[in-house]
């Protein structure tokens, strides 16, 4: 998960670059999720089970688990801000706006660094 999630953040800052917002806003979130499921697993916590018989980590349980991971309500409030963010790239009736993405990059940054240190 450490190296999907460092790379999730390159390919969101290229997009970035190129003004591919709505792709850029997806790899952020995906950075942030993919390093707290990184985060969490190296704590030995493990996902619930989605009903299938199969452990996974779905986007409400890492979110409901990531400020437990440093003890930061700032890490739940950034997760947060990436997922509605994400959701309206993905599925919202306009796109991701360039100042919105700016605001959350670097926090978003720092979350990952410091998640897959």
């Amino acid at each position: 998960m450490k190296a999907k999630a460092r790379e999730n953040l390159e390919a969101a800052l290229r997009l970035l670059d190129r003004g591919l917002l709505n792709a850029a806003a997806s790899r952020l979130y995906f950075a942030a999720f993919q390093s707290a499921i990184h985060a969490l697993q190296a704590r030995n916590r493990v996902p619930a089970d989605a009903g299938s018989g199969i452990p996974a980590w779905s986007h409400a349980g890492v979110q409901e688990r990531i400020a437990t991971i440093r003890g930061s309500e700032e890490d739940r409030r950034t997760f947060e801000s990436l997922r509605r963010l994400r959701e309206l790239a993905d599925y919202g009736a306009r796109s991701v706006w360039r100042r919105e993405l700016e605001f959350l990059l670097p926090d978003a940054q720092r979350l990952v660094r410091d998640l897959t240190s």
